[in-house]
């Protein structure tokens, strides 16, 4: 429920998960090889973690579908050019980064994510790395999964979430079998139980999900546009002491970043 108010969604669409790289996997393994046939592509950025590159990879391996790839510009930002280009009846899962770990761009997932729908794909965004940042609206970006993990929000490792849209998740087959995900069970069969648990099988991390809780609270009763706007003067800052050393070059000076400076 604390997750569920943070993202502002549905209580029923939030998984809990080992982290963001569980929750893409979950995706790509009960999405895209449910979906994806010879012919089909994936579609996503040069600046992903590998976490947002590797599942697709084994996705398209194992259906025969294609992974395409958008490249990046001189100051590390996504060719938004390229991403029309790439863009088509073909693209059946778009799955982004909201902020690239290695470089600090931040992406315009709202803008990527409306094109990506209206071309007919399912839609994903790694949040890992933007959730710490600055407050995401999983309405407002009208995305159809979202993932982030808790060592990256000042929580414990080992949890995780994964956002679902409702009629997707109830679609999907069960990532793994047992435990609180069973509603009934016989020798001859068994059937689901409702969302969330369909996707959580065998002992949920207890720990984990209240020591996320309590960092999410800890976090909305911080006043964040000024921690926005301290990050972003120690960026500034950084950069500033950055570009005074001769021999050192910047990469990734995208307009939009967060606090990043590789």
């Amino acid at each position: 429920e604390t997750v569920a108010t943070f993202l502002n969604a549905s209580r029923e669409e939030i998984l809990g998960t080992k982290g963001t790289t569980e929750s893409i996997n979950i995706v790509a393994q009960c999405v895209a090889r449910e979906r994806l046939q010879p012919g089909d592509e994936v579609l996503i950025g040069t600046s992903e973690h590998h976490a947002n590159i590797v599942p697709w990879q084994q996705a398209c391996a194992a259906t025969g579908a294609t992974l395409k790839v958008i490249p990046l510009r001189d100051d590390c930002s996504l060719d938004q050019d390229a991403f029309a280009q790439l863009l088509s009846e073909r693209t059946k899962i778009f799955a982004i980064g909201h902020a690239s770990n290695a470089l600090g761009t931040l992406n315009p997932v709202k803008e990527m994510v409306a094109r990506a729908k209206a071309a007919g794909a399912i839609t994903l965004i790694d949040g890992a790395q933007a959730v710490a940042h600055f407050p995401v609206d999983v309405q407002d970006l009208d995305v159809d999964f979202y993932a982030f993990s808790g060592h990256k929000l000042f929580g414990p490792t080992g949890i995780g979430v994964l956002y679902g849209r409702r009629e997707l998740l109830e679609a999907m087959p069960p990532y793994q079998t047992g435990g609180e995900m069973i509603e009934t069970v016989s020798f001859e069969a068994s059937t689901w139980n409702q969302l969330p648990y369909k996707f959580e099988a065998g002992t949920p991390n207890i720990a984990g999900a209240i020591g996320l809780a309590t960092a999410i609270e800890w976090l909305n009763h911080q006043d964040r546009p000024a921690l926005a706007v301290h990050e972003d003067a120690l960026l500034a800052r950084a950069t500033e002491r950055a570009h005074a050393c001769d021999s050192l070059k910047i990469i990734g000076t995208a307009t939009s970043k967060v606090s990043v400076l590789s």
